[in-house]
Protein backbone atom coordinates (compact mmCIF):
# COMPACT_ATOMS: atom_id res chain seq x y z
CA UNK A 1 0.00 0.00 0.00
CA UNK A 2 2.78 2.42 1.22
CA UNK A 3 4.57 2.37 -2.69
CA UNK A 4 1.20 4.39 -3.63
CA UNK A 5 1.83 7.72 -1.77
CA UNK A 6 4.58 10.16 -2.42
CA UNK A 7 4.69 13.00 0.38
CA UNK A 8 4.69 15.84 -2.38
CA UNK A 9 2.38 18.78 -2.70
CA UNK A 10 -0.14 16.66 -4.73
CA UNK A 11 -3.60 15.83 -3.23
CA UNK A 12 -4.03 11.84 -4.48
CA UNK A 13 -7.50 10.16 -3.91
CA UNK A 14 -7.09 5.77 -3.50
CA UNK A 15 -10.36 3.95 -3.95
CA UNK A 16 -10.69 0.62 -2.53
CA UNK A 17 -7.06 0.49 -1.60
CA UNK A 18 -7.65 -1.36 1.54
CA UNK A 19 -9.60 -4.39 0.57
CA UNK A 20 -9.60 -5.58 4.91
CA UNK A 21 -10.26 -1.91 6.61
CA UNK A 22 -12.28 -3.47 9.08
CA UNK A 23 -8.92 -5.45 10.80
CA UNK A 24 -7.95 -1.81 11.46
CA UNK A 25 -11.28 -0.10 12.45
CA UNK A 26 -14.46 -1.28 13.58
CA UNK A 27 -17.36 -0.12 15.60
CA UNK A 28 -16.08 -2.77 18.28
CA UNK A 29 -12.39 -1.43 17.98
CA UNK A 30 -13.68 2.33 18.70
CA UNK A 31 -15.99 1.23 21.55
CA UNK A 32 -13.21 -0.70 23.45
CA UNK A 33 -11.05 2.48 22.96
CA UNK A 34 -13.45 4.39 23.97
CA UNK A 35 -14.42 2.76 27.20
CA UNK A 36 -10.75 2.28 28.23
CA UNK A 37 -9.76 6.15 28.58
CA UNK A 38 -6.57 4.77 30.76
CA UNK A 39 -4.82 3.68 27.71
CA UNK A 40 -6.26 5.93 24.86
CA UNK A 41 -6.80 9.53 24.77
CA UNK A 42 -10.43 10.08 24.05
CA UNK A 43 -11.60 14.04 22.88
CA UNK A 44 -15.01 15.14 22.09
CA UNK A 45 -15.87 17.39 18.63
CA UNK A 46 -18.91 19.65 19.16
CA UNK A 47 -19.29 22.40 17.00
CA UNK A 48 -16.26 22.43 15.20
CA UNK A 49 -14.65 22.85 18.92
CA UNK A 50 -13.41 19.94 21.67
CA UNK A 51 -14.82 20.25 24.61
CA UNK A 52 -13.74 19.84 28.49
CA UNK A 53 -14.81 16.49 29.70
CA UNK A 54 -15.56 15.42 33.37
CA UNK A 55 -12.28 13.55 34.62
CA UNK A 56 -11.26 11.42 37.80
CA UNK A 57 -8.03 10.22 39.26
CA UNK A 58 -7.66 6.22 39.68
CA UNK A 59 -5.34 5.81 42.50
CA UNK A 60 -3.15 3.73 40.73
CA UNK A 61 -3.17 6.01 37.58
CA UNK A 62 -0.88 9.12 37.41
CA UNK A 63 -3.28 10.95 34.97
CA UNK A 64 -6.88 11.83 35.02
CA UNK A 65 -8.60 9.99 33.27
CA UNK A 66 -12.57 10.99 31.06
CA UNK A 67 -15.53 9.87 33.02
CA UNK A 68 -16.90 6.64 30.34
CA UNK A 69 -20.40 7.29 30.96
CA UNK A 70 -20.13 10.42 29.95
CA UNK A 71 -17.97 9.99 27.00
CA UNK A 72 -20.63 7.56 25.61
CA UNK A 73 -23.74 9.31 26.45
CA UNK A 74 -22.19 12.49 24.66
CA UNK A 75 -21.64 10.34 21.38
CA UNK A 76 -24.96 8.75 21.45
CA UNK A 77 -26.12 12.29 21.45
CA UNK A 78 -24.39 13.30 18.32
CA UNK A 79 -20.70 14.88 20.18
CA UNK A 80 -18.05 13.60 17.05
CA UNK A 81 -15.20 12.03 18.99
CA UNK A 82 -11.68 11.66 18.39
CA UNK A 83 -9.23 8.84 19.51
CA UNK A 84 -5.52 9.32 19.72
CA UNK A 85 -2.73 6.51 20.25
CA UNK A 86 -4.83 3.93 18.01
CA UNK A 87 -1.50 3.38 16.46
CA UNK A 88 -0.67 0.67 19.10
CA UNK A 89 -4.04 -0.85 19.04
CA UNK A 90 -3.22 -4.10 17.23
CA UNK A 91 -1.02 -5.99 14.73
CA UNK A 92 -2.52 -4.44 11.86
CA UNK A 93 -2.34 -0.98 12.34
CA UNK A 94 1.14 -1.26 14.08
CA UNK A 95 2.61 -2.78 11.13
CA UNK A 96 0.75 -0.06 8.86
CA UNK A 97 2.52 2.49 10.82
CA UNK A 98 5.82 0.30 10.73
CA UNK A 99 5.52 0.49 6.76
CA UNK A 100 4.95 4.08 6.28
CA UNK A 101 7.72 4.77 9.02
CA UNK A 102 10.31 2.89 6.87
CA UNK A 103 9.11 4.05 3.63
CA UNK A 104 9.29 7.82 4.76
CA UNK A 105 11.49 7.96 7.26
CA UNK A 106 8.73 9.64 9.82
CA UNK A 107 7.35 9.06 12.30
CA UNK A 108 3.13 8.23 11.89
CA UNK A 109 0.72 7.69 14.23
CA UNK A 110 -2.74 6.72 13.68
CA UNK A 111 -6.00 9.27 14.80
CA UNK A 112 -9.46 8.11 14.46
CA UNK A 113 -12.47 10.00 13.90
CA UNK A 114 -15.81 9.08 14.30
CA UNK A 115 -19.52 9.76 15.22
CA UNK A 116 -23.21 8.60 14.27
CA UNK A 117 -25.32 10.60 12.05
CA UNK A 118 -25.20 14.39 12.05
CA UNK A 119 -22.14 14.40 14.83
CA UNK A 120 -20.21 16.57 12.51
CA UNK A 121 -16.57 17.06 12.33
CA UNK A 122 -14.34 20.34 12.45
CA UNK A 123 -14.33 23.25 9.95
CA UNK A 124 -11.94 23.72 6.70
CA UNK A 125 -8.63 24.17 8.26
CA UNK A 126 -5.01 22.86 7.51
CA UNK A 127 -2.53 20.71 8.81
CA UNK A 128 1.22 21.12 9.46
CA UNK A 129 1.84 17.56 8.18
CA UNK A 130 0.94 15.55 5.43
CA UNK A 131 -2.04 13.13 6.62
CA UNK A 132 -3.17 10.37 4.99
CA UNK A 133 -7.52 9.62 5.43
CA UNK A 134 -8.51 5.64 5.53
CA UNK A 135 -12.58 5.35 5.26
CA UNK A 136 -13.33 2.12 7.34
CA UNK A 137 -17.00 3.06 8.05
CA UNK A 138 -19.51 5.24 6.68
CA UNK A 139 -19.30 7.42 3.26
CA UNK A 140 -18.02 10.86 4.07
CA UNK A 141 -18.14 13.54 2.15
CA UNK A 142 -14.49 14.76 1.68
CA UNK A 143 -12.89 18.31 -0.25
CA UNK A 144 -9.33 19.56 -0.33
CA UNK A 145 -7.92 22.55 -2.01
CA UNK A 146 -4.40 23.90 -3.47
CA UNK A 147 -6.13 27.41 -3.82
CA UNK A 148 -8.87 27.91 -0.81
CA UNK A 149 -9.99 30.87 -3.54
CA UNK A 150 -10.72 27.98 -6.27
CA UNK A 151 -12.70 25.24 -6.82
CA UNK A 152 -11.76 22.07 -4.85
CA UNK A 153 -8.76 20.06 -6.44
CA UNK A 154 -10.97 17.03 -5.14
CA UNK A 155 -14.22 16.76 -3.99
CA UNK A 156 -14.92 12.92 -3.62
CA UNK A 157 -17.20 11.05 -1.33
CA UNK A 158 -14.52 8.36 0.29
CA UNK A 159 -16.28 4.48 1.05
CA UNK A 160 -14.71 2.11 3.53
CA UNK A 161 -11.41 0.91 1.89
CA UNK A 162 -10.78 4.18 0.23
CA UNK A 163 -8.00 6.81 0.73
CA UNK A 164 -6.54 10.17 1.09
CA UNK A 165 -3.53 11.71 0.62
CA UNK A 166 -3.59 15.40 1.74
CA UNK A 167 -0.51 17.36 1.79
CA UNK A 168 1.22 19.26 4.45
CA UNK A 169 -0.57 23.20 4.86
CA UNK A 170 -2.86 21.76 2.37
CA UNK A 171 -7.04 23.17 2.63
CA UNK A 172 -9.24 20.24 3.56
CA UNK A 173 -12.57 19.28 5.25
CA UNK A 174 -14.58 16.15 5.96
CA UNK A 175 -18.13 16.74 5.90
CA UNK A 176 -20.00 13.73 7.60
CA UNK A 177 -23.97 13.07 7.11
CA UNK A 178 -23.96 9.45 7.86
CA UNK A 179 -22.45 7.31 10.70
CA UNK A 180 -18.77 7.34 9.92
CA UNK A 181 -15.18 6.05 10.95
CA UNK A 182 -12.20 7.29 9.48
CA UNK A 183 -8.19 7.01 10.29
CA UNK A 184 -5.83 10.14 10.23
CA UNK A 185 -2.32 9.42 9.80
CA UNK A 186 0.06 12.23 10.19
CA UNK A 187 3.57 12.33 8.63
CA UNK A 188 5.61 14.01 11.10
CA UNK A 189 9.13 14.67 9.70
CA UNK A 190 11.71 13.30 11.72
CA UNK A 191 13.40 16.66 11.52
CA UNK A 192 10.31 18.05 13.12
CA UNK A 193 10.00 15.80 16.14
CA UNK A 194 14.38 15.14 16.68
CA UNK A 195 13.34 14.23 20.34
CA UNK A 196 10.46 12.00 19.72
CA UNK A 197 11.16 8.25 20.04
CA UNK A 198 8.89 5.56 18.96
CA UNK A 199 9.88 1.86 18.97
CA UNK A 200 7.78 -0.28 16.39
CA UNK A 201 10.09 -3.29 16.18
CA UNK A 202 8.36 -6.21 16.78
CA UNK A 203 9.72 -8.64 20.03
CA UNK A 204 8.40 -11.33 21.40
CA UNK A 205 8.88 -13.65 24.29
CA UNK A 206 10.99 -16.98 24.57
CA UNK A 207 8.55 -19.22 26.20
CA UNK A 208 8.28 -22.60 25.41
CA UNK A 209 4.74 -23.48 25.22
Amino acid sequence: MVNLFSIDNEPRYFPQLFTDVENYLSWESAEYCIGNPQFYEVELIVNNLKPSIPKFKKKWIEKLIPERSYLFDQINQGAAFLINNYGFYNRYTESLLRSISEKFDVFPDIHVYGGLQGSGSFSIHTDYPPNIIIQAVGRTPWRIWKDIDQSATIDIVLSPGDALYIPAGMHHVAEPNSERLSMSIPLWPRETAADTHIDRNVYKINHTE
